[in-house]
C-alpha cells in the first residue's frame, strides 16, 4: 500500500483491484502489498489503522466474490501477525524475498506456524533489504555468494 496521495485506503484497494479484475477478468488472490506508508509522515498507530481499513476492505471483495482469497507481501512477523489478529479471511501467503544473499529463515518458519505460505521473490539474490536496510539481514548483502 504505496502512495504519494493520503487516498482512503478502502477506496484504493477497492479502485485497484476492480481495475485489475477488468483487465485480467480473474483474481485467484490478491495481496496487500508493502506494509510501510510512503504517504506524508504517518504515527505507527496510522500506518496500523490504514492496514486494517486496506485489509478489511479486501475481504469484503473476498465476501462479494472479486477476489478468491487474500495474501500479504513484503511482510515480517510482527506485521504478519497484526493483519491475522483482524482477520476474518486469513492470509495464505505472504510473498517475500527468499535467496541464499536474503534466506529468512525465522519468516519463513513463522509463516509456516501460521498456516501462511511463502512466495518467494527474487531467487538469483539482489537482496534489496539488506541495500536499504542493513541491520534486516545479520550478514553483508554480497557474503553468502562471494565465498561459492
Amino acid at each position: 500500500l504505496c502512495t504519494r496521495s493520503r487516498e482512503d485506503p478502502r477506496r484504493r484497494m477497492r479502485r485497484q483491484v476492480t481495475e485489475s479484475k477488468r483487465k485480467l477478468g480473474r483474481l485467484d488472490a490478491v495481496a496487500l502489498h508493502w506494509p510501510l506508508l510512503l504517504d506524508a509522515p504517518a504515527s505507527e498507530d496510522d500506518a496500523r489503522s490504514v492496514r486494517a481499513d486496506a485489509w478489511r476492505e479486501l475481504e469484503a471483495m473476498v465476501d462479494e466474490g472479486l477476489v478468491g482469497c487474500l495474501g500479504l507481501s513484503n511482510f515480517d512477523v510482527e506485521l504478519m501477525d497484526e493483519i491475522i489478529a483482524l482477520a476474518r479471511h486469513r492470509p495464505v501467503l505472504n510473498e517475500v524475498e527468499v535467496s541464499p544473499r536474503c534466506y529468512q529463515e525465522e519468516l519463513m518458519a513463522a509463516c509456516e506456524a501460521r498456516g501462511v505460505r511463502v512466495v518467494g521473490y527474487s531467487p538469483y539474490g539482489t537482496c534489496w533489504l539488506a541495500k536499504y536496510f542493513p541491520s534486516f539481514v545479520p550478514w553483508p548483502a554480497a557474503s553468502v555468494l562471494d565465498d561459492a
